[in-house]
């Protein structure tokens, strides 16, 4: 059985979520997705009841032209949205172990 996370309901994550939708359709019980919020703190609870393990692989992301001001907008997001798993793992009784992944593209903010 596995838990996925999806990020908002925009229309554009909607479509990018299609494959991963039509699994859980065919396959019931054993995919289950849920909504959740990286920078909301215990907006992760729900998914994580009953999971043995936690791979937080997302950060928060954004093309350059987007970013303002890469602490505002890449860094801090990105530790508070790790803080939130990492909080919420830790008073989920069934976790027993957190696999964190990062990115070549963190190396600029190192």
């Amino acid at each position: 059985q596995k838990r996925m996370k999806l990020r908002d309901e925009s229309p554009r994550d909607q479509k990018e979520c299609e494959p991963l939708l039509s699994l859980q359709n065919d396959y019931p019980g054993k995919l289950h997705l849920f909504q959740a919020d990286l920078l909301k703190e215990g907006s992760f609870a729900q998914a994580m009841q009953g999971c043995d393990i936690v791979h937080h692989v997302a950060s928060p992301f954004l093309v350059p032209q987007q970013i303002k001001d890469g602490m505002k907008d890449i860094v801090e997001p990105a530790i508070k949205g790790t803080q939130n798993v990492l909080n919420t793992a830790n008073q989920t009784e069934s976790v027993k172990r957190i696999v964190l992944t990062s990115s070549s593209t963190s190396s600029p903010f190192l």
